[in-house]
């Protein structure tokens, strides 16, 4: 197909319409609401810090982009490096009224919205008008429900502090308050980041929060995010492109959510509404212009029907009508930032090389004369590529997308699962039973049926392996809170041990596989009990090589244990429970030992058997449900396991964080590697003799002690461990961002979870939970096959 296939399109509707005397032109949005509303502020945006509009005198032009110079002479503020570190106090709970009444303000101003989107991001202005407007009243909405329910649990968590969001220039409006909306409900002080290109859009948001009464929320500016020089708790990244902070650093916060990367996919099967099928997929390689992780760039479609489909996918492409973002006539507009239009013009002329097809192209764009970058691209699908074109393996953003045919439904999960991203696929097919079994094998975490691009924020989203663990809706809460506990620090020590001293304790094995192991170089250690009145033990010090093994048994045997029942399951951790109370005067005394409170043992064994009974109580209840968003869409919401997790655990209170994590991840269908703390891991060692006679499936459990910081470096080279728990005992040269670079793998750090046992009879189940399986969501669009 030439490239100038979309003007010819365009220009034989004009001849059509002409030819029935009707008129063809473009029609543009008047852009008089938007000039009205930055001529009140003198064409001046500020940040805004504490409900104050804040000028540090170092402004810059705002730029527009190009075809849209339909507002001139608008001036941004830069917030100085002073402003961006000065620290906050919390918040309180945001009042839900305040969310809904927001959502009112919005609606009210969705026509300067609309215009300030389509400025800002370069996407139609039907789509951000439209679209942008309704799924924000839609996320307000739900979350003013969301806090009311938090409101009930709030003597149970504390706002992590101050969340720091960067803003997304694709859509400042419905993603942002879909991370904004958590942040505040849970009553920690927030900071928009944004830069320039998206100053317009949210400080038009500003207004509207001020007006609502929301004030824990400031606005600073930079000139790009690589400018940044704020610290804080939480910096929230995950709305950008990895790309785009992938050589950053941000070294003044404690912890940081990454974005993922990567594309989604689409499976069209023989049996599939060909017709449908293409328009809808066509839509969706141009939502948001192609820059929204949710759009598919990988089509693969059964070899019979392929001919077909690519046919009717020309056609669809073909009677698309692109223009400016501002023509109310045009159906799609395309924008892209300057880097990946250059990126996508050698992606063509590369796969045009090597023999690709290009079965549609827009019209290719000019240079910028006077930056000499491309500015835009239009659409591009291909076909007739290999699995090793750029178009795979390489990572971009804008409208492209690449056909792929396949003979069987095995092939199709091949060439969706190849590679390391897994954000949401569509699948199409009139054999609902086959398409749910592709749904289950895909790799994804959202996945649609027979539709594209459905979302409600009552379901959520989020990502799967590279494209970033970030989730949205109700899981986001957790993101943003922390575990209410009460420090022990003021705990009396005994002025004299009661207890008589113990003999040397030699644990000569720990336990992995399906059975206990001595260390590979066969040291051990000698290590004093805290309280040295009672004694000392000795521990194997695992290695490297340790750690290998016991990850390599624990990937086979993942994947069966998953398969098991939750009956099987939660039989296993019964007979553990039972298995420690066998053993009950070991613990007992090992934990007089580590504890400084002779009486705080026995609560703590008692609280463990029990947590381990209760998990394995409702390992039979199963996991997962059915949700009914109206008559023709349902949501099943599936919690598959992880695979297998790696865990860092505490130093204090080891025995009820040792069994609350193996439990979990068991509960869940997990394996687990956990590496204990070495001044306390006899209580993990004990619990080896346990594991030894309790007919363990092979990999479930496994436990290796030694030096926690040297072994839980070794997880990082194993692609197969997904997640990795790190409990904030661990040394600091394991935090967050030392495995910021770690693709796909979902890090999760517990704060002050097991410092104080006073919360040991709350156990918050569903916490854990959230961090030990994948949520999936499939989209079951019912056909209406009986309408008349």
């Amino acid at each position: 197909m030439s490239a100038g296939a979309s003007s010819t399109s365009t220009a034989n509707v004009g001849v059509l319409f002409k030819a029935h005397g009707l008129p063809y032109s473009t029609s543009m949005e008047s852009t008089d609401p938007l000039k009205a509303w930055f001529s009140a502020t003198n064409n001046l945006i500020q940040p805004v810090v504490e409900g104050q509009r804040v000028d540090s005198g170092n402004r810059v032009q705002l730029e527009n982009l190009v075809d849209l110079a339909w507002i001139s002479g608008v001036q941004v503020a830069i917030t100085d490096t002073k402003a961006q570190t000065e620290s906050k106090k919390v918040a309180e709970f945001c009042d839900v009224k305040k969310l809904a009444s927001l959502a009112q303000i919005i609606q009210k101003n969705q026509t300067v919205f609309g215009l300030a989107l389509t400025g800002d991001s370069g996407r139609h202005i039907s789509e951000c008008g439209k679209h942008d407007i309704i799924s924000a009243t839609k996320i307000l909405q739900f979350f003013s429900l969301a806090a009311q329910e938090l409101l009930i649990e709030k003597d149970a968590w504390h706002p992590v502090g101050s969340v720091d969001i960067a803003v997304p220039q694709n859509s400042p409006l419905a993603a942002l308050l879909d991370r904004l909306c958590p942040a505040i409900i849970t009553g920690n002080c927030v900071r928009l980041v944004s830069p320039v290109q998206t100053a317009r859009s949210v400080t038009i948001l500003m207004d509207c929060l001020a007006q609502a009464g929301i004030k824990n929320v400031d606005f600073l500016v930079v000139q790009t995010l690589a400018d940044w020089k704020g610290s804080g708790d939480v910096l929230d990244l995950s709305l950008l492109h990895l790309r785009e902070v992938s050589s950053l650093s941000f070294p003044g916060y404690k912890h940081i959510i990454y974005p993922g990367y990567g594309r989604s996919a689409a499976i069209v099967a023989d049996t599939a509404d060909v017709s449908s099928a293409a328009n809808s997929i066509v839509n969706a390689v141009l939502f948001h212009n192609g820059q929204s992780k949710s759009c598919p760039s990988k089509i693969v479609v059964q070899e019979s029907i392929y001919e077909k489909f690519v046919d009717a996918v020309r056609a669809r492409a073909q009677q698309i009508r692109f223009g400016s973002p501002l023509d109310k006539s045009a159906d799609w507009s395309w924008r892209t930032d300057t880097s990946n239009a250059k990126k996508l013009n050698d992606h063509v002329k590369q796969a045009q090389s090597e023999g690709a097809e290009i079965v549609f192209l827009g019209q290719m764009p000019a240079l910028d004369k006077t930056t000499d970058k491309f500015v835009s691209f239009p659409a591009v699908i291909v076909s007739n590529v290999g699995t090793t074109s750029v178009f795979l393996t390489d990572q971009y953003r804008g409208p492209a997308a690449v056909l792929l045919p396949f003979r069987t439904l095995k092939e199709a999960v091949s060439l969706t699962n190849n590679g390391p991203f897994g954000h949401s696929i569509s699948i199409w097919a009139e054999n609902i039973t086959g398409a749910m079994e592709l749904a289950k094998a895909v790799r994804a975490a959202t996945v649609w049926i027979n539709g594209c691009h459905v979302y409600d924020v009552s379901v959520g989203q989020g990502g799967s392996g590279a494209s970033g663990w970030g989730v949205r809706g109700r899981e986001a809460l957790y993101e943003f809170l922390s575990w209410r506990t009460k420090s022990d620090a003021n705990v009396p020590v005994a002025e004299q041990d009661k207890e008589a001293a113990m003999t040397l304790r030699k644990y000569g094995k720990f336990y992995y596989g399906n059975g206990l192991k001595s260390a590979d170089s066969g040291s051990m250690q000698t290590i004093s009990f805290p309280r040295s009145q009672l004694g000392k033990f000795e521990a194997p010090i695992g290695s490297s090589k340790d750690i290998k093994s016991a990850i390599e048994i624990a990937v086979a045997g993942a994947v069966p244990l998953g398969k098991t029942t939750g009956v099987s399951r939660g039989q296993l951790l019964i007979t553990l429970a039972e298995g420690m109370v066998a053993r009950a005067n070991d613990f007992l005394t090992l934990l007089r030992a580590l504890s400084p409170d002779g009486d705080d043992a026995q609560r703590e064994f008692d609280a463990t058997v029990e947590r381990l009974k209760i998990l394995g109580n409702e390992c039979a209840r199963g996991g997962g449900y059915c949700m009914q968003l109206n008559e023709t869409i349902s949501v099943t919401y599936l919690l598959d396991p992880c695979g297998v997790i790696g865990v860092a655990l505490p130093e204090k209170h080891p025995l009820i964080s040792l069994t609350t994590v193996i439990g979990t991840a068991v509960a869940n269908g997990n394996c687990v590697v956990a590496v204990p703390a070495l001044r306390s891991s006899a209580i993990a060692l004990e619990f080896c003799q346990v594991l030894s006679s309790a007919g363990v499936p092979a990999g479930a459990i496994n436990i290796v002690t030694g030096n926690q910081s040297e072994l839980m470096e070794s997880f990082k080279i194993y692609p197969d461990v997904s997640t990795v728990w790190l409990f904030e005992e661990v040394s600091s040269q394991n935090n967050r961002d030392a495995w910021a670079d770690e693709k796909g793998k979902r890090i999760w750090r517990p704060v002050g979870i097991f410092d104080s046992g006073n919360e040991w009879s709350g156990f918050h189940g569903n916490l854990f939970r959230n961090y030990a399986v994948k949520n999936k969501r499939i989209w079951i669009n019912s056909l209406q096959s009986f309408v008349n």
